[in-house]
């Protein structure tokens, strides 16, 4: 996409993700119709609300740019071919805080060109005359919220500070764990990459978040001069993400097109945060996998045989 395309694309995101939230806002406090998408109920709960809004989306998304692609997380665009710009939709993160009463969620949308990327917009609800503000960026055009464009700087302390640490397997290392920051996390993966582009988190990382809890939410960071770092394999080591393809990100504008299957299927490792606070957590955090399960059970079975 040239300028004028990510610049109108931008402009758009900024636009549909305003009329998402102020749906959202309107539906906070009030009732809901909830069913769980997981096998028990509490598991994974999904809202009249979340359908609500990402209809709309889908809906204007269509009529805005309809050769475009959509992967949205309550099914939109599933069964649909790929394209070389696909939006990625997440009506509502932060379902069990929005339908609890915790104003702490987020509308996401984002853009992928060949799974790059390269526009993006985050209705966050925050203390304003509006009740929130549109966190957005565009590749090579800044992060910017109301007006002002966003510049995170590379200070270093971390005691005191805010993060989000990802429970999961991972190991942080002696010399980091006695300073990795002030752990805060409200449970909104799309919301958190958000307010760490405002500044509000010196980084923050999540063990396996889903192409729609991150799309937009990356390039805010990385356009505010932040820096987002994934694991490509299992045992590491850190490195830059760049696309969410199979291929390196380097690779990334001639690779197959990522499509539905593959888009939904993605969830890796994300680190994003100030420059200076992910470098810091590159070298304080690694992989950790234990035994597999199937030497475990191997022991046991031997040191059962020798206690009879």
């Amino acid at each position: 996409m040239d300028a004028h395309e990510l610049a109108n694309a931008e402009r758009q995101a900024v636009e549909i993700a305003w009329a998402g939230g102020r749906m959202l806002l309107a539906r906070f406090h009030q009732p809901l119709e909830v069913k769980w998408k997981g096998k028990n109920a509490g598991d994974d709960p999904v809202t009249d609300a979340d359908h609500q809004v990402e209809s709309y989306i889908r809906e204007e998304l269509a009529r805005r740019f309809p050769t475009h692609a959509l992967v949205g997380e309550e099914g939109s665009g599933e069964g649909s071919n790929p394209a070389p710009c696909t939006w990625v939709v997440d009506p509502l993160d932060g379902t069990t805080n929005f339908l609890n009463g915790l104003p702490a969620f987020a509308c996401s949308i984002g853009l992928l060109e060949h799974g790059r990327p390269v526009a993006g917009a985050v209705f966050i609800p925050w203390p304003t005359t509006e009740g929130g503000m549109v966190v957005h960026a565009r590749a090579g055009g800044g992060a910017w919220v109301n007006g002002r464009r966003l510049e995170l700087t590379g200070e270093t302390p971390l005691p005191g500070r805010l993060v989000v640490l990802a429970r999961g397997p991972f190991r942080l290392r002696e010399s980091f764990r006695r300073r990795p920051g002030e752990r805060r996390s409200v449970g909104s993966t799309a919301y958190e990459l958000a307010v760490t582009a405002l500044g509000v988190y010196r980084y923050v990382m999540f063990s396996a978040p889903k192409v729609w809890d991150v799309a937009a939410g990356v390039l805010l960071v990385s356009e505010a001069g932040g820096r987002v770092m994934t694991l490509r394999a299992r045992r590491g080591p850190w490195a830059p993400l760049g696309a969410f393809t199979r291929e390196d990100a380097a690779k990334a504008s001639s690779a197959p097109m990522p499509g539905q299957e593959e888009l939904r299927k993605w969830a890796s490792p994300v680190l994003a945060g100030t420059p200076n606070a992910v470098d810091l957590a590159v070298q304080g955090i690694t992989p950790y996998h234990p035994m597999i399960p199937g030497a475990v059970r191997a022991l046991r079975r031997a040191f059962g045989r020798q206690r009879t």
